[in-house]
């Protein structure tokens, strides 16, 4: 959050979001979002990436809902974050593979710059598409699976899987 107050409604709670909060949601996560309403207004900067694997563990934020995390940036770290999240506009990561890369750079940045304030005990994550492979696996014993099965559904070619 930049500036006011947002809502979320995270299934297991509710969270009003201030600026200096940050929320990480995963593809599966199930929310809404909104203004708060005694609120005037919120602002919230956002951005949709696929993590790299080596940056997993620097996601391990507290969970308020199922796939939901949460993070708040002291005070004093928040103008860093802000000024990285606004430098991520000066690309288009459609134009040219460096513009990809300096963007994902930035993003690395934050999420490394964040990591530092996370209570939670640092631990290593599998790659969420490699645990959706094994959860697809195992709710589909009873039926032949191949390779190309279980990529598709987790969004992976083959050789990636």
């Amino acid at each position: 959050s930049v500036s006011g107050t947002g809502h979320y409604n995270c299934i297991r709670r509710e969270l009003l979001a201030e600026p200096g909060d940050m929320v990480l949601l995963s593809p599966d996560a199930m929310y809404d979002y909104r203004r708060a309403q005694h609120a005037s207004h919120w602002t919230h900067d956002w951005v949709y990436f696929q993590p790299h694997p080596r940056i997993l563990n620097w996601l391990n934020w507290a969970e308020i809902g199922p796939h939901i995390y949460h993070l708040k940036i002291p005070d004093s770290d928040y103008p860093a974050i802000k000024a990285l999240f606004e430098s991520t506009l000066d690309f288009d990561p459609t134009a040219d593979s460096q513009s990809e890369a300096l963007l994902l750079n930035i993003i690395e940045q934050i999420f490394i710059r964040c990591s530092r304030f996370s209570t939670c005990a640092r631990k290593d994550h599998a790659d969420s598409r490699i645990t959706n492979a094994m959860d697809y696996i195992n709710r589909n014993l009873e039926k032949p699976l191949t390779v190309e099965d279980i990529a598709q559904h987790v969004h992976l070619s083959k050789t990636q899987l």
